[in-house]
């Protein structure tokens, strides 16, 4: 095998260094033998997007990065898309523990992949303690999706601001963080092509955005314990001019390649202009060990995967932590736990979740005189406010219309539409828990549909953690997760709800006493005076939007349990080379969608990281 140095590496376009390194062996169609026949998705894309195995040995051997991010979703494109604007020259390893699959978000592609959810698309790295399994409230957290893109192939593309000029919703985060986060929209906004739902240029935003605007604004007040309404502000994705759909979901997948790409033609010129990105798949982060540096301050010298160990150059390399909450401790724990006992994991907060869908007859009066389309339309508004002891909680209101297609129909035609119209919302729907099945469409036609995702704060303070857990030999898996969800929750998760109820009679206005509720137990709309919250609400028995296992504080020395300092360093490695980006380091959960904020807190690291050197952006960034 020829020697390749880290300097030819790094201009050399990567995926194209097995073909120098196998010289006359290349299979021609058929010729001399039969090529290979055991292909997979990764395979077939590492030819011109990831790094084969070739590649991969000179990067075990030769090898010399600025950064190693571990990852491959929101965190890991905010920190890399910033790094390289800064410098294109920024020589950066992403590692990804899992393959390629999907391309786009899943509710952007054809029906088949609309039954690829969660159910069948994620892992648990961690075990859950017999106390979590037997509670009666929620027993169980989201998991981990193990492919490239991570999590923003499946998830809801809400993404509130978690602070403004008139509200501040980062209760108990550092004034450190609060003072990064109120100078980071515009860039998130740009990574991750947010725009109020009012603002979307798309058909299906029509009319009834307005609406729902303008009740739950002039309504609030009759909503209780709500402090604040808006159009939703959605992650849109970009519009490709392949489809009649300007509205997309967001994915890192598509963005990440893209940048991926664009490097590469950088690195391809007669005089190079940038480095190429290596991203390596399937490729599973074990731990990391440590070594003095001068002054005797600690760094990380070598990375641990399941491909080999990786040289950290002297501490030289830096090594992003941008995976979810519970693998970037897992990790720090197997590395540096004695440094983080009584830290790492001490604190656990999330999400928890309901459903509730309504419907009601729409009037001239209730439309202000305007007409409906004759197609499709949706509406998307945020609704916030707070609870017992200033919990938070969080609504995403969908709005939903479809006209009817003839005054009469049979049975027969009716189903069929409904299975149509179950299709064409889920991939509209801002969030897929939003969409209609088949029986709450049927019938629905000419109804405005109500469906209501209300968020709630598991508060910090419970007893929910994450712990190391020495038995298990497997140092990607060996932690446990306990799960709490105490009274206070509970008596804010009832107070949502009662919310909601307020929130849709605002909503339907004149028309509420046309309001019909679904009941979650019959399966069927019903016109009842009150709803009641054990048939007409659902609560999802997962948690969502894990946070705090790794929080940050301003002074770690001052605050025992914190993990993180506020140059993204953990305790123990405050002058090291390993930087931690997640929800983890959030104090408190709040009951915002966190993706927005978790990117602009991994755009701010690499702002600090690589020096500044304005850039253009990629072509292709702007819609």
């Amino acid at each position: 095998m020829p020697h390749v140095t880290a300097e030819v590496l790094a201009v050399l376009n990567p995926h194209q260094v097995s073909a120098v390194l196998s010289g006359n062996s290349a299979n021609k169609g058929g010729y001399p033998v039969p090529g290979p026949q055991s292909l997979t998705a990764t395979s077939a894309m590492s030819k011109n997007c990831f790094v084969d195995d070739n590649t991969w040995r000179l990067i075990v051997e030769n090898g010399e990065f600025d950064d190693i991010v571990v990852g491959s979703s929101f965190c890991a494109l905010a920190y890399i898309d910033q790094a390289l604007r800064q410098n294109r020259f920024r020589k950066i390893l992403v590692l990804e523990r899992g393959g390629f699959w999907l391309p786009d978000h899943f509710q952007n592609l054809l029906l088949p992949f609309q039954f690829v959810r969660h159910d069948v698309s994620e892992t648990f790295p961690w075990e859950l303690t017999r106390k979590t399994v037997q509670g009666e409230k929620v027993s169980l957290a989201f998991g981990s999706s193990p492919f490239f893109g991570g999590r923003s192939s499946f998830w809801s593309i809400w993404s509130p601001r978690p602070i403004g000029s008139d509200f501040d919703l980062m209760d108990d985060f550092p004034a450190s963080m609060k003072e990064i986060a109120k100078g980071f929209d515009k860039d998130v906004e740009k990574l991750l092509h947010i725009k109020p739902a009012n603002t979307i240029k798309d058909p299906v935003f029509e009319v009834l955005q307005g609406l729902f605007d303008d009740y739950l604004s002039e309504g609030k007040g009759k909503i209780t314990r709500a402090e604040g309404t808006e159009p939703a502000r959605l992650a849109t994705g970009v519009f490709d001019g392949t489809s009649t759909r300007r509205f997309k979901q967001f994915s890192a997948v598509g963005p990440m390649l893209e940048l991926n790409e664009y490097q590469n033609k950088l690195a391809r010129k007669d005089k190079p202009e940038g480095c190429p990105i290596m991203l390596a798949t399937d490729t599973v982060i074990e731990r990391f060990e440590v070594e003095p540096g001068d002054g005797g301050k600690l760094h990380a010298r070598v990375l641990h995967t399941s491909r080999g160990a990786l040289d950290l150059r002297g501490g030289k390399t830096n090594v992003i932590l941008a995976t979810g909450p519970i693998p970037a401790t897992t990790i720090l724990m197997n590395s540096i736990g004695d440094k983080l006992r009584n830290r790492a994991g001490k604190r656990f907060t999330a999400h928890f979740r309901s459903n509730i869908k309504a419907r009601f007859k729409h009037s001239e009066a209730w439309l202000k005189s305007q007409a409906l389309p004759s197609h499709p339309v949706v509406a998307a508004c945020h609704v916030r406010g707070r609870g017992i002891k200033d919990l938070q909680w969080h609504v995403q209101v969908n709005g939903i219309h479809k006209p009817a297609e003839k005054e009469s129909c049979t049975d027969e035609e009716l189903l069929q539409s409904a299975q149509a119209d179950s299709v064409e919302f889920a991939c509209l729907a801002p969030d897929y828990e939003a969409a209609l099945s088949t029986r709450q469409f049927y019938g629905s036609q000419s109804y405005i549909i109500v469906s209501c995702s209300p968020l709630g704060e598991l508060p910090k303070g419970t007893n929910s953690w994450v712990k190391h857990n020495k038995s298990n030999p497997d140092v990607t898996t060996n932690v446990r997760l306990q799960i709490d969800i105490d009274k206070d929750a509970m008596a804010l998760w009832d107070q949502m709800e009662e919310s909601i109820f307020d929130a849709i009679k605002v909503v339907a206005d004149t028309q509420a006493h046309t309001l019909e509720h679904w009941n979650y137990i019959t399966s069927k709309w019903e016109a009842v005076a009150q709803p009641v919250k054990k048939t007409h609400t659902r609560r999802i028995d997962y948690l969502f939007h894990k946070a705090s296992t790794l929080y940050m504080a301003d002074d770690l020395s001052k605050d025992e349990t914190a993990s993180v300092d506020s140059n993204y360093r953990p305790h123990g490695l405050e002058a090291g080379n390993v930087y931690v980006t997640s929800a983890a380091l959030f104090p408190t959960a709040g009951s915002w969608n966190p993706t927005p904020t978790v990117c602009g807190f991994a755009q701010d690291l690499a702002k600090r990281l690589v020096s500044n050197v304005v850039d253009a952006a990629p072509d292709g960034d702007e819609d």
